[in-house]
């Protein structure tokens, strides 16, 4: 009998010994060439798009210093001379055939790679403004003979619309607006604002063009607002004045004679009036058309005027800080100020503040609700249709709160995994040489991508091996 429980306590030794001891099963998926390493991005971030056997990245070669995307093993040569970023170059997806539309250029111009086909050369190309890397309904803008055109998802016609096109010139001191397929060209580095079809733009020395024509008659601009019927205000300074006396302007006609010592935000109605926050004195007040003027704060700032009348604005008095907003009783009083304020045309707010400096209390007030405390918060939007969404940090991880979902942000530095059933770990730490699954080391390696596979049971990593591209994959009990 003894010797029998011996056999079956060994027995169970070497199966626990087995399970710990299994090595996943190890893939080579791309092999670097001589010279060649994986391009990284700002703060030396890997840029990668990896699921599982699929992959796409892009590589340097230190010599040449030119760029290849690798697409599931297939090199794409890159020819430019700027700076690649894997985000920036178009739409990728790795689990579809031919799955990119890219951008590139060469001497002989701009290119566009759609699934392997080349469009172009152009005389310049870029990607419609804020367009999402992950929708392949791509629209890009070129040039050719001077003019311009949209790339719809492969189907072309005359430009629509008002944007800047392009500059040209020593540190781009040149651009280009385009209007509706016509180039406007324009000086130094600005602002554009478009109001259906007219637009100003605003460089940065102050000087102001309204529907591609230089105003004159002032210089110093500092702000302006347009409107739909095509007047344009601006606010400027005379510099040689001291301090700095300020006026306002409309369609080339100063509206004060009296100078401000300060102004905060411009805006225009559609009936041409305009509406802003001025200071007199050492005391600030706020114009809007229709409304009794609003007079004797410390500071304003964050004004916002919208064309359904909608206002608010956040103002200091007596040391404590406030949050007006149409048809609101005033938010406040705050010990710090109020930061990110946002409104929509049906008078929806959302704007955060802190609880006092000793401590990072920070808030974020969504019309009647409230959320915090957090360590910090950035990046406050709200949109027309009521949407809201902003990042806070809390006990050194960060989030996002997406219109009331809650998602952790992986900041890159290392993968947390669990298994569906939650019997199974994975974690992996990128300034450790291993992953650790269920408290066991495994492999030589840290991972930079990983999953749980619920199909096979089995977390799958991808790590760099030396000159190689691995996938491991380890199957659970």
């Amino acid at each position: 009998m003894k010797t029998f429980s011996l056999f079956i306590v060994i027995v169970l030794a070497l199966l626990t010994t087995d399970i710990h001891a299994q090595s996943p099963v190890r893939n080579v998926l791309y092999t670097f060439t001589r010279n060649e390493i994986m391009a990284c991005g700002e703060h030396h971030i890997i840029q990668h798009q990896l699921d599982r056997y699929r992959f796409a990245f892009l590589v340097k070669d230190t010599v040449t210093e030119k760029h290849t995307l690798i697409f599931n093993g297939k090199r794409i040569p890159l020819y430019g001379d700027w700076g690649y970023t894997l985000w920036s170059m178009g739409y990728l997806n790795v689990n579809e055939p031919d799955g990119y539309i890219i951008m590139d250029s060469d001497e002989k111009g701009y290119y566009v790679d759609r699934r392997g086909q080349k469009e172009g050369p152009y005389e310049w190309a870029r990607w419609e403004e804020d367009y999402d890397s992950s929708n392949p309904d791509m629209i890009y803008h070129y040039v050719l003979a001077g003019r311009v055109y949209d790339n719809i998802n492969g189907r072309v016609r005359k430009s629509q619309g008002i944007f800047v096109m392009m500059s040209s010139g020593d540190d781009s001191d040149t651009r280009y607006i385009s209007v509706n397929g016509k180039l406007d060209q324009v000086s130094g580095y600005g602002r554009l604002i478009v109001r259906g079809n007219h637009y100003a733009y605003i460089n940065n020395k102050g000087i102001l063009y309204f529907n591609g024509r230089m105003i004159y008659t002032v210089s110093n601009i500092k702000g302006a607002a347009i409107n739909k019927k095509g007047d344009y205000a601006y606010y400027y300074n005379m510099e040689q004045q001291i301090p700095a006396r300020y006026y306002i302007g409309k369609n080339g006609v100063k509206l004060n004679e009296e100078a401000y010592l300060g102004i905060n935000d411009l805006y225009l109605t559609e009936d041409g009036e305009v509406a802003y926050a001025y200071r007199k004195g050492n005391c600030w007040s706020v114009h809007i058309p229709g409304v009794e003027e609003s007079t004797g704060y410390d500071y304003v700032e964050n004004f916002i005027y919208l064309e359904s009348g909608n206002y608010a604005y956040t103002y200091r008095k007596d040391g404590k800080y406030y949050v007006r907003i149409k048809g609101q009783t005033d938010k406040g009083p705050y010990d710090n100020r109020c930061r990110d304020l946002r409104i929509n045309e049906k008078g929806q707010f959302i704007y955060g503040y802190q609880l006092n400096e000793l401590n990072h209390n920070f808030f974020v007030k969504i019309n009647n609700s409230e959320y915090g405390p957090f360590d910090y918060v950035t990046n406050i939007k709200l949109s027309e249709e009521g949407c809201y969404s902003f990042s806070f940090e809390k006990a050194s991880k960060c989030y996002t709160n997406n219109n009331g979902t809650i998602t952790q942000v992986d900041d890159g530095s290392y993968i947390d995994i669990d298994s569906d059933d939650g019997n199974h770990s994975f974690y992996s730490d990128y300034t450790y040489d291993y992953v650790v699954i269920d408290g066991q080391r495994v492999g030589h390696s840290p991972a930079i991508k990983g999953w749980y596979d619920k199909d096979k049971h089995a977390f799958v990593w991808n790590s760099i091996e030396g000159n190689e591209l691995v996938a491991y994959e380890y199957k659970l009990d």
